[in-house]
């Protein structure tokens, strides 16, 4: 199941990522969204590229953070 996102990714967003292999490994990591979201060459759904991560996500593993609820809340 997709998550909703309220508004679309754009580049400069940050955002953590929630599902997928890689979700465990950098769980809380926040990340900043450098391009995208465009449609992945292999698959067509919606991807970005995140700035130190190698490679592609689809914007369904990602959740944007909220200003005002990230990261005080978490640490």
């Amino acid at each position: 199941m997709a998550m909703a996102q309220e508004t679309p990714i754009h580049a400069g967003d940050q955002v953590v990522i929630t599902h997928g292999p890689d979700a465990k490994q950098h769980r809380g990591k926040v990340w900043v969204v450098a391009t995208g979201p465009e449609p992945c060459p292999c698959c067509g759904k919606l991807a970005v590229t995140l700035k130190g991560y190698d490679g592609i996500i689809g914007i369904d593993n990602i959740a944007r953070v909220r200003d005002d609820d990230y990261p005080a809340r978490y640490q």
